[in-house]
């Protein structure tokens, strides 16, 4: 039997947009790394930069965690 209503949004669009919201997480993760390391940004961004790194690294690591089991048990 086919998921149908709010079924089909856990069975099918979430476990499609996970690996996409975390390779964004990553990806915009490397980039503020990449401007903490400019030379020219003041202490205070730098701390936000900072923040935001930690921020993303934890919201990355739940996504995935959250996820994982599903991915393990569907069958490729």
């Amino acid at each position: 039997m086919a998921p149908e209503g709010w079924g089909l949004l856990r069975a099918a669009v979430l476990p499609a947009l996970a690996p996409i919201v975390f390779m964004v997480l990553i990806l915009d993760l490397l980039m503020c790394q990449i401007a903490k390391a400019d030379e020219e940004i003041s202490l205070q961004r730098r701390l936000d930069l900072n923040f935001i790194s930690k921020l993303y690294v934890v919201v990355a690591a739940t996504l995935l965690l959250m996820w994982l089991p599903v991915f393990l048990q569907t069958k490729f």
